[in-house]
C-alpha cells in the first residue's frame, strides 16, 4: 500500500484532485487466497471511508523517500482530510479518524495512555 501510496502521489495535482493520481491504486494481492484484484477503481479517492484510513497509513515510514518528503505527503493529505468533511456520520467519523492518525493525535494518546 504505502509503495502504491509513494508511486501514486503528485505535488503537482489541486488539493481537489487529493495530489493523488486516479490510477495510484490499480490491483491488489489478496492475502493467504493467492488472488489479485485487478480492477481497483479510481473512486476510492471520492469515498471518504476509504480515502481516510487509506492515506492515514502515511504516518508509517515509506522506503525511498526522505522525511521530509513523506512530511509534504502527510501535509497535503492532511489539508484534504480537513477540508472535505462529509456530512454523512460513516463517513465523516473515517475522516476524523483520519485527520487524528495524520495529525499524530493518535500517536500522542497511545503514548498517553501506555504512561502510567
Amino acid at each position: 500500500l504505502l509503495s502504491s501510496l509513494k508511486n501514486g502521489y503528485n505535488p503537482n495535482l489541486s488539493l481537489n484532485e487529493k495530489y493523488f493520481e486516479s490510477n495510484t491504486l490499480t490491483s491488489c494481492q489478496l492475502p493467504d487466497v493467492g488472488g489479485t484484484i485487478t480492477s481497483f477503481s479510481a473512486g476510492w479517492k471520492w469515498n471518504a471511508f476509504i480515502f481516510a484510513p487509506t492515506v492515514s497509513s502515511l504516518v508509517v515510514p515509506i522506503d525511498g523517500i526522505t522525511e521530509s518528503e513523506q512530511q509534504e505527503m502527510i501535509d497535503k493529505t492532511g489539508a484534504v482530510l480537513a477540508s472535505d468533511i462529509p456530512t454523512s456520520y460513516y463517513h465523516r467519523c473515517w475522516t476524523i479518524i483520519g485527520i487524528l492518525t495524520v495529525n499524530g493525535a493518535v500517536e500522542s494518546a497511545g503514548i498517553r495512555l501506555a504512561s502510567p
